[in-house]
Formats: structure tokens, C-alpha cells, sequence
């Protein structure tokens, strides 16, 4: 599960072009401007190298800072994600994206006091901010909360329907309370759109090295989905509900498809035996119908 990255309020250039660092190497809106078209080209390194020249070129523009902090958390630096964001918020302090990025930074901390903080404060500024919606709901589902997260992403969903990290988070909120029919179908859209969007898939897939300090084995399903790169998880959670329909091919081209992305096949294999013993016991239709 993860939060939504952050997309900014701030312009992004259509082409790269040296022209006005060449004739003002001290201008941090063009190194800025660079930096956006860098990311948009899935070329994060030369996009962070442009954002941290443009807050060296000016400690009082705030959106490098905020660029800078979405990308220090795509890669798990997540103290110098907030570090980051908390200069950007003090530059500008009614910025609803920076408030809806530092919250999902305190999420994935784990300090989710602060983060629904910041959270509550981007929908009073906005509420039809999809992002903050969704941000709400991981700390909902990282709380116990499923259907509290789920009522949050059908928020963000209504108000952002090409929303790809919202149907991941309510794929698996959707998995969580049994509803493997719907999970699947979230799941499905998620890879879909996120795929789709060149730019998110490569933000995302090009920021998972970062990652690998979380990749330590992990003993519960649960748990281990929080961490692996997202993809891995919706592979994971689909390959669970698609056995619980029966669609036993479907189910092992997921396990293959999340282990090839860090995350233990067994824990998936497991998962599936405890949610059969679960819909042995309850009865599978009771266990899909909707709540």
C-alpha cells in the first residue's frame, strides 16, 4: 500500500532547454523548470540534480523544495523527505500538495498523529484534492481501519478516476474485508492506469533501489505488502483473491510476477491457505458479498 505521489501545482515545461541557465547559471526557476522536464522524461537523477541547484541558486523558492521532497521519499529517504518538505511548508505554508506529501512521509514513518494532521489541514484548504483523500486511507488501513479507508478512497476515486494508487489501496482494502470479486477488479484497473501513464509507472519503477534496505524478510502478508515496491504488492493481494476464485493460472502468474519483485512467494502461499481456511469457515459468498 502506498500513499499517492505527489503531483505539484507548479508549471512543467514542455521541452529542455539550456538557453536560460547558460545566460543566468544562478536561476533557480530554470534549473526548477529543467529539473520538472527531467522527471517527466523518467530521469530522476538529473531531476533531482536540477532541484537541489535551483534551492542553492534560491533558499526562498519554495517549489524545488517540493519536488525534491517527493523524490527523496519515492526513494525511502524519508528524513530527509520531511526535512525537506518542512522547508518547503515554512516557504509556503498553505501548499496543499507539500502538506499532502509530508503527511504521507509521517505515514511511512509511521508517525501517523502528524501525518493526519497535515492530512485534515490539506481538505479543509481543498477538499477536492484526490491525493490527500487517498493518503487518508493509508493511514486508515495501516490503522486496522478498512472500511474508514475504504469510504476515504471512494472520495478519491469520485474526484480522481485515473487515480492509480487509489484503486491499489482500495484493491487492498477491498482484499482485506473479503471481497476478492472487487479486489481484483481494483487491482486490475490499477495496473492499467499506472502502466498506462508512463511518467507514474517510471516514477515509480526507476525509484525502487531505495527500497531495498525494507526488503528483509518479513513474516506476516500483511505486513510484507506495506513495504515491497507497490507493484509487488498488487501482484501479491490479486494472486491471494484470485485463488480465492478459483482462477488458480491467474493466481500463480501474480505470485511469479510479485516475487520477481521482492516479496517472498511463501508469504503470498500462506496468505492464500489462511484466507481459504477463512472462507471454509464463513463461506465463500458471505465472504464476497459487498459490505
Amino acid at each position: 500500500m502506498k500513499p499517492t505521489p505527489c503531483s505539484s501545482k507548479y508549471p512543467r515545461p514542455s521541452r529542455i532547454t539550456g538557453r536560460p541557465i547558460r545566460r543566468d547559471p544562478s536561476s533557480s526557476r530554470a534549473y526548477y523548470g529543467r529539473g520538472n522536464v527531467y522527471a517527466e522524461l523518467g530521469r530522476p537523477r538529473l531531476a533531482i540534480q536540477d532541484w537541489e541547484n535551483a534551492t542553492q541558486a534560491d533558499s526562498q523558492f519554495a517549489p524545488p523544495y517540493h519536488r525534491l521532497g517527493e523524490a527523496y521519499r519515492g526513494m525511502a529517504q524519508l528524513q530527509r523527505a520531511l526535512t525537506t518538505l518542512n522547508h518547503a511548508l515554512r516557504l509556503d505554508p498553505g501548499n496543499v500538495p507539500s502538506l499532502a506529501s509530508r503527511g504521507a512521509t509521517y505515514a511511512q514513518l509511521g508517525q501517523f498523529q502528524p501525518a493526519a494532521r497535515d492530512l485534515e489541514e490539506a481538505i479543509l484548504l481543498d477538499p477536492e484534492h484526490a491525493q490527500s483523500h487517498n493518503n487518508r486511507a493509508y493511514i486508515a488501513l495501516n490503522l486496522g481501519k478498512t472500511q474508514q479507508a475504504i469510504q476515504h478512497l471512494n472520495t478519491a476515486i469520485s474526484l480522481d478516476p485515473l487515480a492509480g494508487p487509489a484503486y491499489t489501496n482500495r484493491g487492498f482494502a477491498y482484499h482485506r474485508s473479503g471481497r476478492y470479486q472487487q479486489a481484483v477488479q481494483d487491482l486490475d484497473q490499477a495496473v492499467e492506469l499506472i502502466t498506462e501513464d508512463i511518467t507514474a509507472y517510471r516514477r515509480w519503477g526507476l525509484a525502487y533501489d531505495g527500497w531495498e534496505q525494507y526488503r528483509r524478510p518479513r513474516e506476516d502478508f500483511d505486513e510484507a505488502i506495506l513495504i515491497v515496491p507497490w507493484i509487488g504488492g498488487v501482484y501479491a493481494v490479486r494472486g491471494v483473491a484470485n485463488a480465492l476464485l478459483g482462477r488458480d493460472s491467474a493466481s500463480l502468474r501474480d505470485i511469479d510476477l510479485a516475487a520477481q519483485r521482492g516479496l517472498d512467494r511463501r508469504l503470498v502461499e500462506r496468505a492464500i491457505k489462511l484466507e481459504r481456511s477463512k472462507a471454509g469457515n464463513q463461506g465463500l459468498g458471505a465472504s464476497n458479498s459487498p459490505g
